[in-house]
């Protein structure tokens, strides 16, 4: 999952990225699109600060809802990010967090306070600090993704939703949330240092 635009989960076959002014809906400067399924993800980078990201997430909200009746939509934001999907039908959650201020110690701390053994041990089977913390803020985003998507708490989602990672890094969500539903998740790196999620 290297790489500025590292996705697991995509493929040219269901996903495009589009940069720039990249839709005809599209009214906040500089933001760029990425389609996966039916899905429109809008992402843009903003000042390093949690309110400018607020600000930026809310302008992308309300143009995601601009004219459209029925669609779902999820907004998130970072220091330095801000993103928005949007769904046709059904339910969605989108999750993006900034690497930047992690440390070895709060991650492993963080880590073994709120996740599983198994997502752990995923976690820390790595040797190499920089994919600790990649894999971390992989479970983490589809966690709170999921979390969204499902319209429960945070606190919820850590504790019923298990965050599965196939060894070609295919990330499934199982939960008692929502027993027999097949969640798909798409985990992305919009920027470097970040990593985003979407739980659909």
């Amino acid at each position: 999952m290297n790489g500025s635009f590292a996705a697991s989960g995509i493929s040219p076959s269901n996903a495009g990225r589009r940069c720039g002014p990249c839709s005809p809906r599209t009214c906040v400067r500089g933001s760029c699109t990425i389609c996966v399924d039916d899905l429109e993800i809008w992402w843009r980078e903003t000042a390093p600060t949690h309110e400018s990201a607020r600000i930026i997430s809310r302008a992308l909200l309300a143009e995601a809802k601009r004219g459209r009746e029925g669609v779902q939509v999820s907004v998130t934001h970072a220091c330095g990010i801000a993103a928005c999907a949007i769904s046709p039908a059904g339910r969605i959650g989108l999750d993006v967090e900034n690497a930047a201020p992690l440390t070895k110690e709060m991650l492993r701390a963080t880590a073994e306070t709120f996740l599983t053994s198994g997502e752990c041990a995923w976690i820390f089977r790595s040797q190499s600090d920089a994919a600790w913390v990649d894999r971390f803020l992989t479970v983490w985003t589809a966690k709170e993704a999921f979390a969204k998507a499902v319209g429960v708490g945070l606190d919820d989602a850590l504790q019923s939703a298990l965050v599965l990672v196939s060894e070609d890094d295919a990330v499934r969500i199982v939960s008692s949330l929502a027993p027999g539903r097949r969640w798909r998740c798409t985990t992305m790196q919009p920027l470097p240092h970040c990593r985003l999620t979407i739980v659909y």
